[in-house]
């Protein structure tokens, strides 16, 4: 991931020797239905496995496009999550951990770039969701 600072925070950085750097995660959010003001991720590509994340958690929020979901729509983003503090061992254990874990897979995807633009479906893709499909099954059978 590239970290963007002003001149004067990139030498502050350099100047205490650590360069803060953010946990990228990419997936669909959609708005808390029981927490205003909150979101909730997916990073499965479909409407499942929605995880709260708490706001104060999220750096930057980077919006990559749309992605359809069965007869709608959700962001697709990169949230990019604050390092755990220094003095929350086990928080800052996990988010090295991650952290590892989500680059390995990024360079293992370059091959593969996210969708920039919102995915337009045609009628064989409708029609097969409509027929209780899965969107990664209609997107095979009608070569999309």
């Amino acid at each position: 991931m590239t970290n963007s600072f002003s001149p004067q925070d990139f030498i502050t950085q350099m100047q205490t020797g650590r360069i803060a750097t953010t946990i990228g995660l990419t997936g669909m959010v959609k708005m808390n239905p029981d927490r205003e003001s909150s979101l909730v991720f997916s990073a499965s590509g479909e409407c499942q496995n929605w995880i709260p994340v708490p706001t104060e958690w999220i750096e930057t929020v980077e919006y990559l496009g749309e992605s359809v979901c069965r007869d709608h729509s959700h962001p697709l983003v990169k949230l990019h999550i604050r390092q755990p503090d220094s003095k929350d061992a086990i928080g800052s254990f996990l988010g090295h951990i991650l952290k590892d874990l989500i680059d390995q897979l990024e360079l293992q995807d370059e091959s593969e770039p996210l969708p920039q633009t919102r995915f337009r479906p045609s009628a064989c893709y409708v029609k097969c969701i409509r027929r209780g499909e899965t969107p990664r099954r209609c997107k095979r059978l009608c070569k999309e």
